[in-house]
């Protein structure tokens, strides 16, 4: 096998010199000048088991295999990783060593200067490039939470930060407030109400459509004591709020325990509106990082490119904090919609028994949530959890599924006779049980078998 491989080699990786190159003994080679193929190769590639595919392709004295060499690789990486790591990772350093090419921070930066500079480029010199935007995607990934988190407001309470989250907050209570006056109905001026729906093909008012407009805007809003200083941080705990608040469940605590029960369907739904928040957020945070790079570069010798490089930044910056936004709206109804129809599967996975009613529902889950935030077994509050020594009162009863029924094989013989020649019971009656003694599950399901096999004959 092994001296078969080296032929392989031999065969794959000679050039197209070899023919012509003289006997070692000085004497004339009577065999003609013969071109190695990738015939030959497969041939041989044949004998020891290999096919075709695995060989590299022997042309123009190269070894062609690009594909083979980046295939594993590519292959291994997700497509979020290139939305929501890579790209705005490449785009940054692209652009930042654009700027560098270009001139700045010397006099007279140019677009022709950076197109000269990236013409002049070695394959070291943009494989390190390469290597450098793969690395930074790979090490701020982990670190996407903390970015969105930072864009919905979560910022720390430095005297700094506590002011921006108070001036934040105020401008998003003033907004809501704006919109739920935008949702008073229009008075026709004798005190009747002029805000019904209109009837089919009659179209709405101009102030109908204000309202139904004012309306689902304040959709995207939490309560007021919930405010958070960013639109894209009241969005998402408006959906938060709607999802599983409403259910006595704790959104962010329960989330994690519900999505792997979600199905296939859903699932993707979920992922990829999920993915392009992500991707939308680091686009955000990429360009005003490219904001500020810029200034930098060009606010001593720029001229005009001092002004309008940073500003189409901070405007791509906008349409992504925007995009964010819209993704978070449509993230946040699959999120109410996962709850709705998932949030039993959470009580089953723990092997909880489900509850009866609506209010049964939200105190199980209300305690559920403060087990799983809290994570000792307490819950906040005098709910009743605890006896006068300060034990814990029995909790709801587990609900184990039971085992599966016993599969009993049951070979059709004549009445009053079993398989072996044995007397058995007659067909009316089906196995006998023992008086006085309640059957047991095997034996409810002897006789269910029983029935279905010999109940049809007595009918007929």
């Amino acid at each position: 096998m092994a001296r078969d491989s080296q032929v392989v080699a031999r065969s794959a990786l000679v050039s197209f010199d070899a023919p012509n190159a003289e006997p070692n003994d000085g004497s004339e080679d009577p065999r003609p000048a013969r071109t190695p193929t990738s015939d030959t190769a497969s041939s041989t590639a044949h004998r020891c088991g290999w096919s075709s595919s695995d060989l590299p392709h022997v042309g123009d004295n190269r070894i062609v295999n690009a594909e083979k060499l980046t295939e594993g690789g590519v292959s291994s990486l997700s497509l979020r990783f290139y939305l929501v790591s890579l790209l705005p990772s490449a785009l940054l350093t692209f652009f930042s060593f654009a700027l560098w090419a270009s001139g700045a921070p010397g006099p007279n930066p140019s677009i022709g200067k950076a197109i000269a500079r990236l013409e002049t480029l070695t394959g070291a010199q943009i494989a390190l490039l390469l290597v450098g935007v793969v690395l930074s995607a790979v090490i701020l990934q982990p670190f996407q939470v903390m970015l969105v988190q930072l864009l919905e407001g979560y910022w720390r309470p430095t005297p700094i930060g506590q002011l921006a989250m108070d001036i934040g907050i105020e401008v998003q209570r003033r907004r809501m407030r704006a919109l739920e006056i935008g949702t008073a109905v229009p008075d026709g001026g004798d005190g009747s109400a002029e805000a019904e729906y209109p009837t089919i093909g009659r179209p709405p008012t101009p102030d109908q459509i204000k309202v139904d407009w004012a309306d689902t805007r304040l959709r995207y809003y939490p309560s007021v004591t919930r405010l958070l200083p960013t639109q894209l941080g009241n969005t998402l705990r408006a959906a938060e709020d709607r999802a599983g608040e409403r259910y006595g469940l704790a959104t962010v605590t329960a989330w994690p325990r519900i999505y792997p029960s979600l199905s296939d369907k859903l699932l993707d739904v979920v992922n990829d509106r999920r993915d392009q928040l992500d991707t939308a957020a680091r686009l955000c945070a990429t360009f005003l990082l490219a904001t500020v790079i810029a200034v930098g570069f060009l606010a001593r010798n720029g001229g005009r490119w001092a002004v309008v490089v940073p500003a189409g930044c901070l405007c791509m910056a906008w349409v992504s904090y925007r995009a964010a936004v819209a993704a978070a709206q449509l993230h946040g109804e699959l999120l109410e919609t996962a709850f709705d129809l998932h949030r039993f599967d959470l009580l089953t996975a723990l092997h909880y028994e489900p509850p009866t009613d609506r209010r049964e529902e939200y105190e199980l889950n209300h305690r559920l949530s403060q087990f799983l935030e809290r994570g000792d077994g307490t819950t906040e509050g005098d709910d009743g959890s605890f006896d006068e020594e300060g034990s814990i009162k029995p909790d709801r009863p587990y609900d184990h599924p039971s085992p599966p029924p016993t599969m009993l094989v049951v070979t059709q013989a004549a009445p009053g006779t079993s398989s072996d020649g044995a007397t058995s019971p007659a067909p009316d009656q089906g196995p006998e049980t023992p008086s006085g003694q309640e059957p047991s599950g095997a034996e409810r399901d002897a006789k269910w078998l029983w029935d279905a096999v010999f109940q049809p004959e007595r009918d007929e």
